[in-house]
């Protein structure tokens, strides 16, 4: 009886696994129908899609499938849309692939599926043809871009390449006009033919200030051109700029007037060159088209907060004036109210082009108001950095006017491969009292001569052919092998933007353009050639014993000391002495702290230099100072330098302060 119950239950189980077995493989029949109905669809799937086995056997393909790959239906398994099955690994991930197929790209993408254990692959294709000539389009595009982009900048260098040549080959016979004519107006001679020599360096600085414009104008299209950030004192600047043009206004009979705004800070941080550059051409320009009455130079002070001023400047002028119709093109360049204000004014029609675009480079905006026959007024905003006091040059007198203090018994070598080049800078350095000068008419010569002699300063041409400049410069400082070796000054007529930096990483100290202005050269002798100041010196000279007139000698803001010590003489004394005497202590110190090993001991002294001196009213050796702490590790050069200044600023502070200095002395009972 058992037996039979058991017999029935597995005779149950049996029947109910076979009908779900069969169900299931309904089921699956089913699905793979639908599967197959759908992908045979047009409408449904429109792009080829394929069923096949790993060796390439189609188990069904879709319409269109056979329409896109007609050949498809009588294919063996080395039917290129076939192919990438073989390369399958079988890992069960899928696969892409493109396929060239008869002018046509397809994208593929192969997954593999299990149906009745064994596994299969589902090909699907999709037309990238369109998609891949777009990108091949966008590659020779960007090809095409990238080739006129190296074609832009090389003809960008051949243009900077012309300009610089061109500014060599025009700034090289003007340096001799007007430096060798500059020397002949200094000398006696007749009257008329000092007139002459007048009329010639007149001319030819009419011409200096054509070839800037065209080459500035040149650089600000290129984006060349760099505005600089330094302190400056401003009423100074206007002073030396109103003596400049006074002479221009006098000659004309016109009244030349400054004003200036007594709430402007004195001392801003901004580039004075340009800002020069930008008031000479207005005032230039104001002088010019007026024949008679007055021309106004007028600072004033738009709005100032703690850390920045943004000034107003007014020239006005009682000349010609202008039309609405002429003002709206007056900042175009090659612009001039009309043709015959050209031909009656001269000039190119860049300077209030170039003033424009000055001004919006450095932050401001110029505009112009005016009535025909009655004047014109230009106005230029520009901001400016307030500086502290202390930072900044305070300047007494015009550069023209400061006496030389240099050692006239140094030796200079002039290189330069153009005869007026070195006659003219030969008489400049002989007006100078410096007598001890050789000359080389190329590199080659300096470099044999250098290796001969000790030169202390080497005054060297650029351009010159087989070895130029930078290449003879080199090889000199491969003879220095680091030491002290001569002061290098580039003077070249190269007034592109990298010009400078080229002359710095050749070895270089210092640069100097063509034309050489006399007074540039000089300050530049007075910057190296300090007079009987040797980088050997060891002793400082002692505290004068014999009272001295208070009068000082160098920059020194007394107002400061009376304000630090309220106005207490006793104080006064005792501060300058404390002062006087560590910095002689620091000073001898600093004299061994030129190298790089000790940078940091070089920064400590020079940065605690300056702060006593800046509590104190040092003006002048305060900023010497701060220059000195700025300068980078390896600069030994330099640093030996600025010892040499900052020991002749002591020599001139302690004679100033001797009076201070010998009361305390005597208070103290020594």
């Amino acid at each position: 009886m058992l037996a039979i119950i058991v017999c029935i239950a597995l005779l149950t189980i049996i029947l109910l696994h076979k009908r779900k077995l069969k169900h299931m493989q309904k089921t699956l029949h089913d699905a793979k129908r639908e599967v197959r109905e759908i992908a045979q669809l047009p409408l449904n799937n429109p792009y080829p899609l394929i069923h096949a086995t790993q060796n390439g056997r189609i188990l069904f393909a879709n319409p269109a499938a056979f329409e896109k790959f007609p050949d498809l239906k009588n294919a063996d398994e080395n039917h290129p849309v076939l192919d990438p099955l073989r390369r399958h690994s079988q890992t069960g991930q899928p696969l892409t692939h493109e396929l060239e197929y008869k002018d046509l790209i397809w994208h593929q993408t192969i997954v593999p599926t299990i149906v009745d254990g064994q596994t299969t692959y589902i090909i699907y294709c999709y037309d990238i043809t369109a998609r891949k000539h777009y990108e091949d389009h966008l590659q020779h595009s960007n090809q095409t871009a990238q080739r006129l982009r190296v074609e832009a900048e090389k003809a960008n260098q051949a243009r900077g390449d012309f300009l610089a040549n061109m500014s060599h080959e025009l700034r090289t016979p003007m340096n001799g006009i007007i430096g060798l004519s500059d020397i002949l107006i200094d000398t006696d001679m007749h009257p008329d033919h000092k007139q002459l020599i007048e009329a010639i360096h007149a001319s030819s600085l009419n011409l200096l200030t054509l070839l800037n414009d065209i080459l500035d104008f040149s650089k600000i299209e290129a984006g060349e051109l760099t505005i600089e950030s330094i302190p400056f004192n401003l009423p100074a600047l206007l002073k030396n700029i109103q003596k400049l043009q006074h002479p221009v206004a006098a000659k004309k009979s016109l009244t030349l007037n400054f004003a200036h705004d007594p709430d402007i800070p004195e001392h801003l941080v901004g580039d004075p060159s340009r800002l020069q550059q930008i008031l000479n051409n207005l005032i230039g320009n104001a002088l010019k088209f007026t024949s008679k009455g007055t021309v106004t130079v007028n600072a004033k002070l738009h709005n100032t907060t703690d850390k920045k001023a943004i000034i107003a400047f007014e020239v006005s002028d009682t000349g010609i004036g202008m039309t609405h119709e002429e003002q709206a093109k007056i900042f175009q360049k090659f612009q001039q109210a009309d043709t015959s204000t050209a031909r009656k004014y001269g000039g190119t029609g860049l300077g209030l082009a170039i003033t424009k675009n000055l001004s919006h480079i450095m932050g401001g905006n110029i505009t112009v108001k005016s009535e025909y026959g009655k004047g014109s007024i230009f106005t230029v905003m520009l901001p400016f950095e307030i500086a502290k006091r202390n930072t900044c040059q305070i300047i007494t007198q015009p550069e023209a006017q400061q006496s030389l203090n240099i050692k006239s018994a140094a030796r200079i070598l002039i290189v330069d491969d153009h005869p007026i080049n070195l006659l003219f800078l030969r008489a400049c350095l002989q007006s100078f009292g410096l007598n001890t000068l050789d000359k080389a008419p190329n590199g080659q010569t300096a470099l044999n001569l250098a290796k001969e002699n000790a030169y202390d300063i080497i005054l060297m041409d650029c351009q010159m052919p087989d070895m130029d400049g930078y290449e003879t410069t080199q090889h000199i400082r491969a003879l220095d092998k680091g030491k002290f070796g001569p002061i290098i000054i580039a003077v070249t007529a190269d007034a592109m933007k990298d010009a400078q930096e080229k002359c710095k990483k050749a070895g270089m100290n210092d640069y100097l353009s063509k034309p050489v202005d006399k007074n540039k050269l000089k300050t530049m002798l007075q910057k190296y050639l300090l007079d009987d100041i040797t980088p050997d010196q060891t002793q400082l000279p002692s505290p004068p014993k014999t009272k001295t007139t208070n009068k000082p000698v160098f920059n020194f803001d007394w107002q400061h000391l009376h304000d630090f010590s309220n106005g207490d003489d006793n104080l006064k004394a005792q501060a300058v002495t404390v002062f006087l005497e560590q910095a002689q202590t620091d000073l001898k110190a600093l004299k061994n702290l030129t190298s790089e090993t000790n940078h940091d001991d070089w920064e400590k002294s020079t940065h605690r230099l300056y702060g006593s001196a800046s509590n104190l009213g040092a003006i002048e050796f305060a900023a010497l100072c701060e220059e000195a702490n700025a300068l980078s590790a390896p600069d030994n050069l330099r640093k030996k330098l600025y010892y040499e200044k900052l020991t002749r600023s002591y020599a001139a502070m302690e004679k100033t302060l001797s009076p201070l200095y010998d009361r305390n002395r005597r208070a103290v009972g020594k």
